[in-house]
């Protein structure tokens, strides 16, 4: 079936240890769950901008050992971008502007 492409937006931990971009083309399999299954990780703003945007599904990357115990690196885990896809949109929602 192939492959489509996709974007991964780096964590801060990726960036500055394995010199990774900030955002990367990486190929995803067509039969990747992340097309079928309800319930997958929907990003609230894009879905807010519909019909002018496609809704945006994103789904974790473990974090590299490379990078993961750096405990001295407080800011590894950090995604500013992927934080923002997620802010939750809904003034009346508990979590309002939290991913």
């Amino acid at each position: 079936m192939g492959k489509v492409k996709g974007v991964r937006a780096n964590a801060r931990g990726d960036q500055v240890v394995r010199g990774r971009p900030l955002f990367q083309t990486v190929d995803v399999p067509r039969r990747s769950p992340l097309f079928y299954h309800e319930g997958d990780d929907r990003s609230s703003v894009t879905e807010r901008l519909a019909p002018a945007v496609r809704p945006v599904c994103a789904k974790k990357y473990a974090p590299d050992p490379a990078w993961k115990a750096k405990d001295a690196m407080s800011d590894r885990f950090d995604n500013p971008v992927v934080d923002t896809l997620y802010m939750d949109l809904n003034p009346d929602s508990p979590g309002w502007a939290f991913g």
